[in-house]
């Protein structure tokens, strides 16, 4: 599932209220700061001034984790959202090498296990 359907599915709601526009601790968020700076100067002129304003934030925790299976490896990206920390990425986990040596020694033991079983009963 892309990253963003994910975000989008896990929102939850952060904070919901009436806010005064021109407090500090709401402009101390940069891209809030910027909505907010650009909403009141749509709407203020000589005869009109916003006196409150109607805030929703929702939210999702992300984890992003930039890794290398080993240091010839080229870089992987994982990243855990949302409060149950589902995994988005996960085929990049996979170490091809590891997998074809335990392949190799799958058939290694199958062959042994048949000359064995062949011993045996010849």
């Amino acid at each position: 599932m892309p990253i963003k359907a994910l975000l989008q599915r896990q929102l939850e709601l952060v904070y919901q209220g009436s806010i005064n526009p021109y407090e500090g601790r709401w402009h101390s968020v940069a891209p809030l700061a910027d909505l907010l700076r650009k909403a009141v100067a749509a709407v203020e002129n000589e005869d009109t001034r916003v006196v409150a304003a109607e805030l929703t934030i929702h939210g999702v925790p992300l984890t992003e984790v930039d890794y290398r299976l080993s240091e010839t490896a080229n870089p992987h990206r994982l990243y855990f959202v949302g409060f149950k920390n589902e995994m988005v990425g996960r085929w990049n986990m996979l170490n091809y090498e590891r997998i074809i040596l335990y392949l190799v020694g799958l058939v290694a033991l199958l062959v042994a296990a048949g000359a064995l079983v062949m011993w045996m009963t010849g």
